[in-house]
């Protein structure tokens, strides 16, 4: 039996021979002898390797000051040096490299991107990435990337950036000790995922976050739960609403959805009413807006115009983010029952 297994070992395939390791292989071995294999393994061993595991072409793009990249295409691609979006010239190649290239990024974190799911979400370290291909869904390949603050963004550093002014930060601060329902809206890339980071490490207690790609990094004691996929046999989807359901078991101190977008909001509306402080952000482009598209949420979670505006009275603060290209927070307001329905009304900080 033992000289059978020798042999067996010899004749395994090189993809499944491990350096000092065992076959077959139980963990992710540190190292493979097909080197695309080999930095694949690297990088579930050594997460903060992943920054460094973008192609070239995408690293140069990703320099200092810039938070976007955005390319449309080989010879298309804007970049957000936070004044708004600039295009810039680039050369990927052809169409077929620049595929590739998104084939790659995707695989980098373990990610399934092909004919069969042209469109993909991941996050490599502090970066949030989606690829799309053009496989039916569009005419060229598309890459956008986000990225993230290497460092756990404060309060301070806000102030300091001119995001919000000291009194708003210590209003902010004691809205959480007084344990406040928060929603922070805004447009896109206007700080809201920033602005909840750093209330979320302001509270130092037991916080439940849920994301549907990973961007807030929360940090002991807060904990992150990340929606994942249905398989290729269209089983195994655990969606936002799942989550909190699921988190509103382990006992937690404070609710966070990253974004709220559909069914979770009813969900999280319930949460609230039973006591449970939250925080979420939403996607509205202005105070007067924002009532519009809480009653959306409300019908797309299968509430009631009435019942909907009744549970959305219990959020306590909301924190509208400017529109302009200058990220900070344009105003305070809390949710009433006005004559025509929900309304903002604006708060003196």
């Amino acid at each position: 039996m033992a000289n059978w297994f020798n042999q067996l070992a010899v004749q395994r395939p090189p993809m499944f021979a491990p350096l000092g390791g065992r076959f077959p292989p139980n963990l992710p071995p540190l190292s493979f002898s097909t080197g695309s294999l080999t930095r694949r393994a690297k990088h579930r061993c050594f997460p903060q390797a992943l920054a460094m595991s973008l192609p070239k072409p995408l690293q140069d793009l990703l320099s200092p000051g810039v938070t976007d990249v955005l390319v449309s295409g080989p010879h298309y691609c804007q970049l957000d040096r936070g004044q708004g979006l600039e295009a810039v010239a680039v050369d990927f190649g052809t169409e077929d490299q620049l595929r590739r290239m998104a084939i790659e990024l995707a695989l980098q974190a373990g990610a399934r991107v092909d004919i069969a799911k042209p469109i993909s979400d991941f996050s490599i370290g502090n970066l949030r990435c989606q690829v799309v291909l053009p496989f039916g869904v569009s005419s060229q390949t598309l890459i956008s990337i986000r990225r993230h603050p290497g460092i756990q963004v404060e309060l301070h550093h806000l102030v300091e950036a001119g995001m919000l002014s000291h009194e708003q930060s210590e209003y902010l601060k004691c809205a959480l000790g007084q344990r406040k329902t928060i929603l922070i809206a805004g447009p896109t890339g206007s700080g809201k995922t920033t602005l909840l980071s750093a209330l979320i490490h302001q509270l130092q207690e037991r916080t439940i976050c849920i994301e549907q790609t990973p961007e807030l990094n929360p940090r002991f004691p807060a904990i992150g739960l990340v929606e994942r996929e249905a398989n290729q046999e269209g089983v195994g989807r655990i969606d936002s609403t799942e989550l909190l359901a699921h988190a509103l078991r382990m006992r937690p101190d404070w609710l966070v959805i990253g974004e709220v977008r559909g069914r979770e909001f009813g969900a999280l509306l319930l949460a609230i009413n039973n006591g449970h402080p939250a925080m979420a952000t939403l996607h509205s482009d202005s105070i007067d807006s924002l009532t519009r598209r809480l009653g959306v949420l409300g019908h797309i979670a299968g509430l009631e115009p009435a019942l909907s505006s009744e549970l959305c009275r219990s959020i306590d603060l909301v924190i509208q983010l400017s529109s302009t290209k200058q990220r900070r927070v344009e105003s305070f307001a809390r949710l009433v029952q006005g004559p025509s329905g929900l309304e903002a009304v604006e708060i003196e900080v």
